[in-house]
């Protein structure tokens, strides 16, 4: 089935757009189906990989029941025409042997970070000067910053995110581990809920040089892939699948995933995602209408 997909993206790939669009982002993430869980048995977890620019879900890859998303991300990625995309994957993807497969297939990377890369993540935050205990002793350089900032309003929520971008990496090279980084980045997001205020900090490395609103534009792209995957639990139960026969759990998340793409490239009528499949399912033009997308 994973073949037949592949032949259904490439030719829906190139239906959108058939030159070649430079940077094409692409955001990579791990989803868990927690109802296939059984006793001894994991629930089936998959890595997909998500067009932003189209909307449009390229390959997914399914987690070996001993090991993690770090093996299954390779994976994927050989699936992938790297060649001028930027690849967007959470802190579990952040290892420089990743970085090297991305940067040799003539493709660019953003890795967020977080603790469980310990070292790197204090590094590039003492880089930003943010006063933390931790990292108010460690020798990194003072750097030139490049800064953006956005607001967004609307259904009782005001968001302003802001973002610093450092290039000057050097220091980083020296080991030669992560040779191919070129940008630090720190986005600030501070939330107003109903009065509430919140404030959240995160950092990410990158093989990429650009400016400042460019990574706040490609570094939220990411998020769609994580609506997409929101989209699923909430519109498909998702977590409420509980068939693990053989392939069946794999087969059935990738029609999920083929059905909830197709349903948001159709854009004939406004409706949402539960409302879209409903009218799909007794009424065979629009079933049609959907399947000729």
């Amino acid at each position: 089935m994973n073949k037949a997909f592949e032949g259904f993206v490439k030719e829906a790939r190139q239906a959108l757009c058939p030159k070649q669009e430079p940077l094409e982002l692409v955001a990579i993430d791990g989803k868990a189906s927690r109802g296939t869980a059984r006793d001894g048995i994991k629930a089936l977890h998959t890595v997909s990989a998500w067009s932003s620019a189209f909307g449009l879900l390229l390959g997914q890859v399914k987690t070996d029941e001993k090991s993690n998303e770090i093996t299954a991300i390779p994976k994927l990625l050989e699936l992938l025409d790297l060649e001028g995309k930027i690849i967007t994957i959470d802190a579990m993807g952040c290892q420089t042997s990743i970085a090297d497969q991305i940067v040799g297939g003539k493709g660019h990377y953003i890795f967020a970070l977080k603790g469980n890369q310990e070292t790197i993540h204090e590094e590039v935050k003492a880089v930003f000067n943010d006063g933390n205990e931790s990292t108010k002793n460690m020798d990194c350089p003072k750097a030139v910053m490049e800064e953006a900032s956005e607001i967004d309003k609307g259904h009782g929520r005001l968001e302003e995110r802001s973002v610093r971008v450092c290039s000057d990496v050097g220091w980083l090279k020296k080991g030669k581990k992560w040779k191919s980084v070129n940008s630090l980045i720190e986005v600030t997001a501070c939330r107003t809920i109903k009065g509430q205020t919140s404030k959240e900090k995160r950092y990410y490395l990158s093989s990429m040089r650009g400016k400042a609103k460019e990574f706040l534009k490609w570094i939220r792209s990411h998020w769609g892939v994580e609506s997409f995957h929101w989209t699923l639990d909430v519109a498909f139960a998702d977590d409420d699948f509980q068939g693990h026969t053989g392939h069946l759990a794999e087969n059935f998340s990738l029609l999920q995933r083929l059905t909830l793409t197709l349903l948001k490239q159709e854009t004939s009528i406004k409706k949402s995602i539960p409302k879209k499949r409903d009218r799909a399912g007794w009424n065979n033009e629009y079933l049609l209408k959907v399947l000729s997308v």
